[in-house]
This record gives C-alpha cells, structure tokens and sequence, in this order.
C-alpha cells in the first residue's frame, strides 16, 4: 500500500512509518537452510529499500539474490531439481516453495524488469529449472498436488498454490524467449482449461487476465499434452 501510495508521503514520513517494519527486518530469522524465512527477509527489505529510494540497498539486494538459493543435500532447503523441503523432512515444494518462494522473487522480477536492478541471473533459472522441473509437474488441472503441500492440505484447497504458478507464469510471460513463452502458453492453456473452479480468476490482476484472455482465445495455442511434460516415475 505504501509504495503504491509512495508520492503521497514525504521521505520523513516514510522513515518514521518504516522505523519499526525496518527493526523487524533485523531480527528476524535467517537460517541458511530456511529459503522461506531468508527470502521474507529479502522481499521486505526490497520493498522499503524502494520506498526509500535508496538505489545502493537495492542494487545490494539484486546481487545477493542468486546467493540466496544455494542448493541443499539434506534437511530443508531447495534442491538442485527444485523441490523444496521444509520442517526438516516435510515435501513443501507446493506450499513454501510456490508462496514464498516463486511468487515473491518473479513480483521483484517484474518491478525490476527494465530497469538496472533486472534479476537476470534469477530468470533463467526459474523458468529453465523450477518452472518445469519443480512446479508443472506436480500440477493436476491447475491444482498442486496434496502430497507436495505439508500442513497445508487442511487450510486450502489444491488450486489456491496451482494459481500461484500460473500467475507467475503470466508475469514472466513477456520476458522469457519466444519458444519458452509457446510453452508456457501451452502449460497454462491445459491448467486452465482442466479447472472447473471460476474462483482461480480472484487472484489474478488485470494485466494477468488480459494476458490469460490472449491465451485463451489464440486457438492457434494447443494445450500442452500431459506426455509431454516432465514426469517422475517411482
């Protein structure tokens, strides 16, 4: 609200309503292995420093990000296939790992996207790795699977992270290659067209709906075949 409402404040205004957010940010959590609590942390502070103006915090932020997410062996933490791990053994790959952790870096790559601050190096990997490695694969009629989404099963329903992948989807849209972006397309189209559930439009914006109404009129966009994506087999 406050960067949305940035004009209307006076930088002494800013300071004084952020001196307590800021405090926060110091003391919060920050376990190398905990990508939730460290990319909470990043994404706030992104956000004040913003707010503040202060383009050398900024700069700072966009160079620690790809350090953020080293890979882990055990324990909690992103793996090298993109799953995520939290609660030390618990698959949350659908929950943290959509939430907190993909939709929260792809808004930074959208408010930076044109600007000096572009999270290039993130770009790749998200949608080269996590996109079809960790996300899609585990999506059934624009749901997330239950098995992939922890405590989570009892608070929401399968689509509510599934809608979040498509949504960063549709932000990355226009910032990917021209064959990545057919994929996604695709991608999307089957998710979308496979959920019953009208609901999954609330939490999508306008530039996400005028991009998803593009797709989803484009008949020359066939939905991607579920054979053709990744699967895992046990």
């Amino acid at each position: 609200t406050m960067i949305i409402m940035g004009d209307v404040f006076t930088a002494e205004d800013i300071d004084k309503y952020l001196e307590l957010y800021e405090y926060v940010l110091t003391i919060m959590r920050t376990d190398t292995t905990l990508y939730e609590n460290i990319n909470s942390r990043a994404y706030n502070q992104f956000a004040a420093s913003v707010l503040k103006r202060d383009s050398s915090k900024v700069q700072a932020l966009v160079e620690l990000y790809p350090t953020l997410f080293k890979t882990s062996k055990s324990g909690n933490g992103i793996y090298v296939d993109g799953s995520c791990v939290y609660h030390n053994n618990i698959a949350y790959t659908g929950n943290y790992g959509t939430g907190a952790l993909l939709d929260r870096i792809v808004k930074i790559m959208a408010i930076t996207a044109g600007t000096p601050f572009e999270l290039c190096q993130m770009k790749d990997r998200i949608y080269e790795n996590w996109i079809y490695d960790a996300f899609e694969p585990l999506m059934i009629q624009g749901g997330m699977m239950n098995m992939v989404r922890g405590r989570m099963v009892n608070m929401s329903a399968e689509d509510t992270d599934g809608i979040i992948v498509i949504r960063s989807m549709l932000d990355m849209f226009d910032a990917i290659n021209e064959e990545d972006s057919k994929r996604f397309a695709q991608i999307i189209k089957k998710h979308i067209k496979g959920n019953s559930l009208t609901y999954m439009y609330d939490n999508l914006g306008l530039p996400q709906l005028s991009k998803l109404e593009e797709i989803l009129n484009d008949e020359s966009i066939t939905e991607e075949e579920t054979i053709l994506s990744k699967v895992y087999y046990n």
